[in-house]
């Protein structure tokens, strides 16, 4: 049996008091090393790390400690010849499957390779509630291209279609090359075809596709092309600039503004983005056009050639004021 979270209020999945104690404490490197820092603070630190540095260090020691499960796992598939068999078991456990997504929190102490090793077995076993925690992952841990790219691919193995508009931005991601083609690929997988094509055509400056994006995919451009703003390569952000001012997409002012920073932008993409921003800012100025439908519900009724006619009748008599009588 596989105990998944190891706490000393639930001691049912031990046989006794001795092996709880033992499997606790059986600690790893980490756990090691932390103690060690934390002697050390001990001894030559002032009293204010002593008080934070605590909190740190049993934290990384109690995560350690709550997961082994995993962390035993993850050692077992060192092996080949055992990965498959241990991925069909993983199929019919649910503590490990929990385990698991736990691993995907961003806060966790796990390694590079832990990290990258989790995520390929929720891709692989297609894990549909790992969906969000991928998504959470994505938006809230360091630009590791590896990680990334592994957590879009395991979105496009899991097939869950609402996590395409939070990848679409990846499309424009031309500083890490792994990550893009791991978008274009789940994009491609969760049915977003046409416009992965279509915005690859409009990276070579295919004219045709930038109309294909603004009648269907406007805002998903829009982000994709603010990320490849920020390419290295000065033509990538030459181009995603243009496009952006073809597109009037004055949601992307703030961060053309920042590329024209003589500190972050060369001389060619600095002049563009300022003839791009000048474009947009007269645009946005302009009035904003009138609404194509009207409210008829206060207007009146007009005329019905069919109805009967009514202003050729008498008026209805009076009756006889009280004083004429």
């Amino acid at each position: 049996m596989v105990v998944v979270a190891i706490s000393p209020y639930d001691r049912k999945e031990f046989a006794d008091l001795k092996k709880w104690w033992s499997t606790v404490f059986q600690w790893d490197f980490s756990a090691l090393v932390a103690f060690i820092v934390l002697a050390l603070m001990f001894c030559f630190g002032g009293i204010g790390l002593l008080v934070i540095a605590p909190v740190f260090v049993f934290k990384v020691i109690f995560q350690r400690c709550l997961l082994k499960p995993l962390w035993q796992l993850l050692q077992s598939l060192e092996n080949p010849e055992q990965k498959a068999e241990i991925l069909q078991r993983l199929k019919g456990e649910d503590g490990l499957r929990v385990a698991l997504l736990r691993g995907l929190d961003p806060n966790l102490a796990l390694t590079f390779g832990e990290r990258a090793q989790v995520i390929e077995l929720v891709g692989h076993l297609r894990l549909k509630e790992a969906a969000d925690p991928l998504i959470k992952l994505l938006k809230e841990f360091p630009m590791w291209e590896e990680i990334h790219a592994k957590a879009i691919w395991a979105l496009g193995e899991i097939g869950d279609e609402s996590a395409a508009p939070e990848l679409v931005s990846y499309l424009g991601e031309f500083n890490y090359l792994s990550i893009r083609m791991a978008a274009v690929e789940t994009l491609h997988k969760l049915g977003w075809g046409e416009f992965v094509d279509a915005f690859n055509r409009l990276m070579v400056g295919n004219e045709e596709a930038l109309t294909v994006l603004r009648e269907k995919y406007r805002q998903e451009t829009i982000k994709a092309l603010t990320r490849a703003l920020w390419a290295n390569k000065p033509s990538v952000a030459i181009t995603a600039a243009n496009a952006l001012g073809r597109l009037n997409a004055i949601e992307a002012l703030k961060e053309l503004k920042r590329r024209c920073s003589p500190i972050q932008s060369p001389k060619e993409v600095r002049q563009v983005c300022r003839e791009v921003v000048a474009k947009l800012e007269q645009f946005s100025r302009l009035p904003s056009p009138a609404r194509p439908e009207i409210d008829i519900a206060n207007l009146p009724r007009p005329a019905d050639p069919s109805a009967f006619q009514t202003e050729t009748l008498p008026s209805p008599a009076k009756p006889p004021d009280e004083r004429s009588l």
